[in-house]
């Protein structure tokens, strides 16, 4: 079995689907009450696809839901804007949640592991809005105990919790020679909703920031954050190809990175380009238009030279698909 973990999540959602579609078959590995809606959605793939339920990555034992497993797909982990989600639970849940996934796999045999991070874990938020580029070599490098300052916004902890997953990741990567670890980092993900998707609110997740505009919100602060995208199909794609790629001890990186996306421009486009919703989308005027300054840069193309993933959808792909996929759960 494959295993993939927070299999009913925007991006867990996704990458499941797609490694059905490409052959493999699947565990996903969820909360009891995901478990039906993700039955619903897979269950023709028959015996190629199963659930394994878990209250709690960081709390839960994993050893029965690993037997039988060559490979984890390690997505989940709690996103910064979940009800009820405190710093240190947000904290815990990421790493603690990633050393115990790490911990069942190696228990288990897993020889091959890849691991969804971020974008955000490669720079220092405080040089976002100054001229700086970064690749997969360069690293954040905050404590928990900054993700439990008063007064710490609940992006930042996620961050801190994703980088310090990560760092974990890799430190049992060279703890492990003899395993394959790929961890995928991508800008903010946006796209199509998978048909197993757990969609409580439209208004989480990165796909948010674009319903934000539809409905005429104020347009996306992006604080610290980088501005950059990856549609979410390009994500899957390059985690089914981590499945596929075998290099024991090469560390990989990659970057999933389509280009910048500056969410000013993501109004001004949607206005150009879906009049039938033009009377909904936030108002441009002299207080946020302009040009945007100068700001950090990603540059990577490991994702080509490992993967031989040659090309990335673009700006208006994504931002129509992502449009199409928000009406469309408007009507449901």
């Amino acid at each position: 079995w494959l295993q993939v973990t927070g299999a009913s999540g925007f991006v867990g959602a996704n990458a499941l689907e797609a490694v059905l579609e490409a052959g493999y078959p699947a565990r996903a590995l969820v909360r009891p009450t995901r478990t039906a809606n993700l039955k619903a959605a897979y269950g023709h793939y028959g015996a190629k696809f199963e659930v394994a339920e878990i209250d709690d990555l960081a709390t839960s034992d994993l050893s029965a839901a690993f037997k039988g497993v060559w490979a984890v797909l390690h997505v989940g982990s709690p996103l910064p804007d979940a009800p009820d989600v405190t710093a240190e639970v947000n904290i815990t849940s990421a790493i603690d949640g990633t050393k115990r996934v790490l911990a069942a796999a190696h228990a288990a045999g897993v020889k091959k592991i890849v691991f969804t991070s971020t974008f955000a874990t490669l720079y220092d938020p405080a040089l976002t809005w100054k001229e700086a580029t970064y690749t997969e070599k360069d690293w954040f490098k905050p404590s928990r105990e900054d993700a439990l300052k008063d007064g710490v916004d609940p992006w930042t902890v996620y961050v801190i919790g994703k980088t310090l997953a990560e760092q974990e990741v890799w430190k049992f990567a060279d703890e492990h020679k003899d395993y394959d670890v790929t961890t995928i980092n991508p800008g903010f993900v946006l796209g199509r909703f998978a048909k197993g998707q757990t969609i409580g609110s439209l208004a989480v997740g990165s796909n948010k920031m674009v319903y934000g505009h539809i409905v005429g919100g104020p347009l996306f602060d992006h604080g610290p954050f980088l501005p950059t995208f990856v549609n979410v199909r390009d994500l899957s794609a390059l985690q089914v190809r981590a499945l596929q790629v075998g290099d024991v001890g090469q560390r990989k990186r990659i970057l999933a990175h389509s280009g910048p996306i500056v969410f000013r421009e993501v109004a001004e486009y949607l206005h150009k380009a879906h009049p039938e919703i033009e009377a909904r989308i936030s108002k441009l005027d002299d207080s946020n238009t302009g040009k945007v300054g100068e700001y950090a840069k990603l540059s990577g193309s490991n994702a080509k030279e490992l993967f031989g993933f040659e090309k990335f959808i673009g700006f208006e792909q994504t931002i129509d698909e992502t449009v199409a996929a928000l009406l469309e759960k408007e009507k449901e």
